[in-house]
């Protein structure tokens, strides 16, 4: 094994309407873009990035909608709600709610079909909430 570090993982997804998607990581999670160019976006926040490649092929589509999951972790879960919860009459959405396993969630699905995990640790939360007098 080397000793090179791995310094980021980005996932690449491919979807049919690359327009609708990248409005959904800009609108609803803030994303912004980082680099552009037809069918390929890289989306960038707080270092990490999302790479959104269009695919017309109707097999590759096939085998990935309503497949792919991203799980992405917030330091403060309830800022982020505040903001997407305004997009739930939209975007296929669950509600902010607490993990048996350790975690406050809220779940939304993308245009095509991708499923996104926001998350943070509830310790942490209500750790944060209560330095706030929350």
């Amino acid at each position: 094994m080397s000793n090179a570090r791995i310094v980021s993982v980005a996932p690449m997804l491919n979807v049919a309407d690359i327009i609708a998607e990248v409005t959904f990581f800009r609108d609803v999670l803030g994303f912004t873009d980082l680099m552009g160019e037809a069918g390929y976006s890289v989306m960038h926040r707080d270092g990490t990035e999302i790479h959104i490649a269009e695919n017309h092929d109707e097999e590759v589509l096939s085998h990935v909608k309503g497949r792919m999951q991203i799980y992405v972790q917030t330091d403060d879960i309830d800022a982020l709600w505040s903001h997407a919860q305004t997009f739930s009459e939209t975007y296929r959405t669950r509600a902010l709610f607490e993990r048996e396993y350790g975690m406050t969630e809220f779940h939304m699905e993308t245009p095509g079909g991708i499923l996104v995990f926001v998350a943070e640790g509830t310790g942490h939360r209500q750790e944060r909430l209560a330095a706030k007098g929350a």
